[in-house]
């Protein structure tokens, strides 16, 4: 007889959506789940005419407690965009146990047209972890990717399998290691973990830079890195800023690769600083701030909007399971990263500071 067992997976992601429905200027329940669970995705495709500032909240519930876990405005989430519909996901909830997550909607403006949320929620073995806004970016958490091999020199070592089928290490082996070869173990990429990370690298702007506003198209490199003799791979990038409330400018800040190396204007020269004090001194080349600091024909990687009024971070870190932002051995590639103003306002400046870490192989 079956007593109290919990009959469903809850492994496997469950579906929860709404109706067709457009938000109103009060704030409204669209989505309730029901059941224990610890990871939720929140899913939406609407009209590209609705209102960027819909407010998309998130609560949990934990027995008689609820909780904001996460607030996002449509505007600030990550869109693609097909036959005037507007799809994305909102946010995004890890290893956060709870018996119910709500999700609620509210337009400071009318918006006009129906659009429709969904709610995937399921329980997974993970660290807390919440991302959606700027107020938390994305947190890619590194596995440690490993792959075992056997070698002896350059002569394979295993052999056909025995009558078992266990598989041989053949070979004659040497002093003081195994008969048949050795077995190493390799990090992602050329070399092992210790290997790689003996070349960590970090520049940072010089000070905290409050970048003119007043001008309408006007770029401020923040930071610039040139190619060396190695090749660079960028990790992670950290972008602070801070601007008075009154502000009225609209800015971007772009990350950009180009296959020259960078125009050094008015730039002023940075020093990588070694992680470990017993790495070398990089071979890289850096630059911070300046108008006339440019990468000719840069491929924009990332584009961000904001507000000059807004006063948040912003963080990329590079995916453990594929290719970092990559400058070539020996070439003149180069990466920038600057603040574009959109939308000026005299008289009126953002003070941003930014911090690339990278690494030589």
């Amino acid at each position: 007889m079956i007593r109290d067992e919990e009959l469903i997976d809850t492994s496997v992601p469950r579906l929860i959506e709404t109706a067709l429905l457009s938000p109103s200027s009060t704030e409204t329940v669209v989505l309730s789940s029901s059941g224990e669970a610890n990871a939720c995705d929140i899913w939406f495709v609407v009209p590209t005419g609705w209102p960027p500032d819909v407010i998309i909240r998130l609560y949990g519930r934990l027995g008689d407690a609820r909780v904001l876990l996460k607030q996002v405005e449509l505007q600030d989430t990550h869109r693609t965009t097909a036959a005037s519909m507007a799809s994305g996901v909102a946010m995004s909830v890890r290893g956060r146990p709870v018996t119910s997550f709500e999700l609620s909607l509210e337009s400071r403006t009318t918006a006009t047209g129906s659009g429709r949320f969904m709610m995937q929620v399921w329980s997974a073995p993970a660290h807390p972890r919440t991302v959606g806004s700027l107020t938390t970016a994305p947190q890619q958490l590194a596995a440690e990717e490993s792959v075992i091999a056997l070698r002896s020199g350059s002569i394979p070592v295993f052999a056909a399998g025995d009558s078992s089928g266990r598989a041989l290490i053949v070979g004659a082996g040497a002093a003081g290691l195994p008969t048949g070869g050795v077995v190493t173990v390799q990090g992602p990429g050329t070399g092992g973990r210790a290997a790689r990370e003996a070349a960590r690298y970090a520049i940072t702007s010089v000070g905290t830079s409050k970048p003119s506003l007043a001008t309408a198209a006007t770029s401020h490199y923040l930071l610039t890195l040139a190619a060396s003799s190695k090749r660079v791979e960028i990790q992670r990038i950290a972008v602070s800023f801070w601007g008075a409330t009154a502000n009225t400018a609209e800015v971007r800040i772009v990350g950009s690769r180009s296959a020259s190396a960078p125009t050094v204007g008015n730039g002023v020269a940075v020093t990588p600083r070694a992680m470990d004090l017993a790495d070398p001194a990089s071979t890289c080349t850096a630059r911070s701030w300046g108008t006339t600091l440019t990468l000719a024909s840069p491929e924009d990687l990332l584009v961000h909007t904001l507000h000059s009024s807004q006063r948040d971070s912003l963080t990329f870190e590079a995916d453990a399971w594929g290719k970092p932002i990559t400058l070539r051995a020996g070439s003149t590639d180069s990466f920038g990263l600057r603040l574009i103003v959109d939308v000026a306002a005299a008289s009126q400046t953002l003070a941003v500071a930014a911090t690339v870490h990278f690494i030589e192989v």
